[in-house]
């Protein structure tokens, strides 16, 4: 098996349609030309590209069983998915190429060392032109080169990237509510909301700190809150305007209160 086939590289200037499937014992390198590239590649990765007639086909010369209601293209990637065996090493892939970039001159763009011809290809294995599924393609000819940046995509660019490197993207707080980290960007005050906080309040989950066993389990009185912040996020804030209790809020049995200093 030729290395130089096996390290196939891609030019960023095509698209890559299948073309047919052949054995390395037929490949005759002398009628090699430039519009065809070989590899070897498992089935299972090129499988989406390939018709399903030429599927079939490859199914067969695998010994894969495929039954006559299994024939559906699902069906027949499902077959070969993960497969290996001995015909996996022992035939290549055709892949025609095709220019990606239309009116590009082909004197611009270096031949490539990995190409091959159908001419070698069996009769039973002749290629056909596939006009559908395609292995790296663009669904529209792209302007090549592109053009320079005006002022204005430049002002875009810089501002849009200013923006995504504002602290408040990516800095978090908690929320006093379900006391989570959440990014700022989706926390606001509960100042303007804490006037409903009356359905937080629940007195079997809180308990205040004890510093003798003699003394009286009590409850914190009030809605359960994180006092530590101010901050309430969207979900949050969704939920108690709706009057319902927010599935992670610490009133949901969640409150566990601030951690003693002899057991930090």
């Amino acid at each position: 098996m030729p290395d130089e086939l096996m390290d196939c590289m891609f030019a960023p200037s095509y698209k890559y349609r299948f073309h047919g499937y052949v054995k390395w014992a037929d490949l005759d390198m002398s009628t090699i030309k430039d519009d065809c590239l070989t590899l070897s590649i498992p089935i299972d990765i090129v499988g989406p590209a390939i018709p399903a007639n030429w599927l079939c086909k490859i199914l067969a010369v695998h010994k894969i069983p495929v039954l006559q209601s299994q024939r559906s293209k699902a069906d027949l990637l499902a077959a070969i998915d993960g497969h290996d065996c001995s015909p996996c090493d022992d035939h290549i892939v055709v892949l025609k190429k095709i220019p990606l970039f239309m009116g590009l001159p082909s004197t611009h763009c270096k031949p490539s060392t990995h190409r091959t011809s159908t001419s070698y290809l069996p009769r039973s294995s002749k290629c056909i032109n596939v006009p559908s599924p395609t292995l790296f393609a663009s669904e529209s000819p792209s302007e090549y080169p592109p053009p320079p940046l005006d002022k204005a995509q430049e002002a875009t660019i810089i501002c849009e990237c200013v923006s995504a490197m504002d602290p408040s993207m990516f800095q978090e707080a908690g929320c006093t509510v379900c006391s989570q980290l959440t990014p700022l960007s989706s926390l606001s005050k509960s100042r303007h909301v804490c006037h409903l906080f009356g359905l937080l309040e629940n007195d079997s989950c809180t308990q205040i700190e004890r510093t003798d066993s003699s003394e009286p389990v009590r409850p914190i009185p009030g809605p359960i809150c994180d006092a530590t912040t101010d901050l309430i996020c969207l979900t949050c804030r969704s939920d108690v305007h709706k009057g319902k209790v927010p599935k992670c809020a610490l009133a949901n049995n969640l409150w566990i209160g601030e951690v003693p200093e002899v057991l930090a």
